[in-house]
């Protein structure tokens, strides 16, 4: 037993030590043009440097943002960049960096501490819940937690500041609390899993406003009788609680309780814009940006339903009912694929119940079908995941397909995948000569993939857009429109090319 229980924590640390390399080796320290980051990180600026939440006199512009009461304030929920920032201050106190002066410094250090460390314990209390099947290896069980976060957009987005990773640690910490509710109905257990649920809501109230509604019925179904109206309650003003702690934050920092794009109106625009529900859902799900095609190891947790069906506890079934509605209302109420970011993220928080689902499927696969093809099934899913994910965290907040935002004839509505576009920047930034990269541009259409290639890498900027526009003024070009493929591909070599422009128009 001591021994099985020193191995497990080796494979924990081991584990935990490869996404900590990770984290260090490919966490961002640059922010591109996408609102997702620059909202976020001037409300934290805002909090560390200035004292306040109002964004207008911080280094950061966004379009992510909602004026009220005079000032400008990021239309993103205050709950994590007000921590972030808050948390801050000791570091700017110790190093003296600023955002005006050390903004990679910052940058790298925020996306690497928060990214990395969520990345960490969703492996860690992965690994936790796949011990706790009987069947399969120790060793099977190190590698599907290790696969499940390597192998789907958990990992992409790791690398950037999101709400996405961390709402789906909460998602994960919420399934972990239940498991033991089940195991040994407790106040800490039910405390715990509504605790989960509320930081959900403060970080994405969509996902706060489900989980916490599944919350009650997988308590009701599994406490003994005697303690059932207690333990419900004590859940009850936990979520409560949480919820009053995120409205007055709201009602401290800009005087209106509720977010202000739900006071007047920011960057979410629910609603159907001439969508095709059965066509949006199949691109989310299953092609351009489809939560399965890029994770197919994902598609196990449906079999697993049914191969499990008997050992599903009450509480096991009420997350995969919340997990089930969440989809649905993302497929329903929105209409632009997650706007400019890899793959669909709004589908992220629930990835942990879909991979430890999978997972279970893979390890109790009966036995007298045998277990060496699901393990080779899976292990091949798995890597298509990693291959994805890793196109993925070279820029999660990509240049993308907007749906109804994006106007007909838009080169996006060509390059339509996001992991094709990324591949593409990717291929073309290390590899620009190649045949593969030749091969990419034809593929999407030639003019196209050069407008993606040179957008998305002001995006990242990459490209200064002052330089762009001195190359235009020095070559006669009056408008965006008017770039010729040549003119493109001159851009896109800016590094090699401006500085010699630069030096010509000074002289």
């Amino acid at each position: 037993m001591k021994s099985g229980k020193r191995r497990a924590s080796l494979y924990r640390f081991l584990g935990a030590a490869v996404l900590a390399v990770f984290s260090a080796l490919y966490a961002l320290s640059r922010i591109g043009t996408s609102g997702n980051e620059t909202s976020r990180f001037a409300t934290i600026q805002a909090v560390a440097e200035q004292n306040t939440f109002a964004i207008e006199h911080t280094d950061f512009f966004t379009v992510d943002r909602v004026a009220y009461n005079g000032h400008l304030y990021s239309d993103k929920p205050l709950f994590m960049p007000a921590v972030i920032g808050v948390m801050l201050k000791p570091v700017r106190h110790l190093t003296k960096w600023t955002f005006r002066n050390d903004r990679d410094k910052l940058v790298y250090f925020v996306n690497l501490v928060f990214g990395g460390a969520v990345n960490v314990l969703l492996f860690w209390w992965l690994f936790n819940l796949f011990r706790r099947v009987p069947s399969g290896s120790l060793e099977a069980k190190f590698l599907l937690a290790l696969g499940s976060v390597f192998g789907s957009w958990l990992l992409s987005y790791s690398v950037v500041l999101n709400n996405h990773t961390p709402a789906a640690l909460c998602v994960l910490g919420f399934c972990v609390a239940l498991q033991k509710y089940s195991r040994r109905p407790t106040y800490l257990a039910a405390a715990m899993a509504a605790l989960s649920c509320g930081i959900l809501g403060a970080l994405e109230i969509p996902g706060g406003v489900v989980f916490s509604i599944a919350l009650l019925p997988a308590i009701a179904l599994t406490a003994p009788k005697e303690k059932r109206v207690e333990h419900l309650l004590a859940a009850a003003c936990v979520v409560t609680g949480a919820a009053l702690i995120v409205f007055s934050l709201n009602r401290f920092a800009y005087g209106h309780p509720l977010p202000l794009y739900m006071v007047k109106g920011g960057s979410f625009q629910p609603g159907t814009h001439n969508k095709s529900f059965l066509g949006y859902a199949l691109e989310c799900l299953f092609t351009y940006r489809g939560v399965f095609s890029y994770q197919p190891f994902l598609l196990l947790a449906f079999p697993a339903l049914w191969f499990c069906r008997r050992k599903l506890r009450a509480a096991d079934w009420c997350v995969v009912a919340a997990t089930l509605v969440f989809t649905l209302f993302y497929l329903v109420l929105t209409n632009e694929y997650g706007g400019a970011a890899y793959g669909f993220r709004y589908l992220i928080p629930v990835i942990p119940v879909w991979s430890f689902l999978a997972g279970r499927f893979v390890l109790e696969f009966p036995k007298r079908g045998g277990r060496i093809a699901p393990g080779v099934l899976a292990t091949l899913l798995i890597l298509w995941g990693v291959v994805t994910s890793a196109a993925g965290a070279y820029f999660p907040f990509c240049y993308a397909f907007e749906g109804f935002r994006t106007p007909p004839g838009h080169f996006s509505r060509s390059v339509r995948s996001t992991f094709g576009g990324n591949l593409l920047c990717w291929s073309y930034e290390h590899y620009p000569e190649s045949a593969p990269t030749e091969a990419l541009i034809r593929h999407y259409g030639g003019r196209p993939a050069l407008e993606h290639l040179f957008f998305s890498y002001v995006n990242m900027q990459y490209l200064d857009p002052r330089e762009v526009a001195l190359f235009c003024r020095a070559n006669g070009i009056r408008s965006m429109g008017a770039l010729s493929d040549d003119d493109l591909r001159a851009l896109l070599k800016i590094r090699q090319l401006l500085g010699g422009v630069e030096k010509a128009a000074k002289q």
